[in-house]
């Protein structure tokens, strides 16, 4: 959950049916090395999500930006 004051609050989510149409055409264009690499972004992503509602009490640009920075941190070391 987003803190109610910061930029993060007035952004909305990503409905189901675009996600899993992005996640296929992923799938679709990189093989199926993407569903493992997927999995690898969405466990960071949701550790990461615990970590912040238990720390800070939700999410900021901040915890976004190191969201993001993990997730590919942590996908180019599955790569390897």
């Amino acid at each position: 959950m987003a803190w109610r004051d910061g930029v993060s609050y007035a952004q909305g989510q990503v409905p189901p049916r675009s996600a899993i149409i992005a996640a296929l055409l992923v799938v679709v264009l990189m093989g199926f090395m993407a569903l493992a690499l997927m999995l690898v972004a969405a466990g960071v992503t949701m550790a990461m999500g615990v970590i912040a509602q238990a720390k800070v009490g939700g999410q900021s640009g901040d915890i976004l930006g190191a969201c993001q920075q993990c997730s590919e941190v942590a996908l180019l070391m599955a790569l390897l």
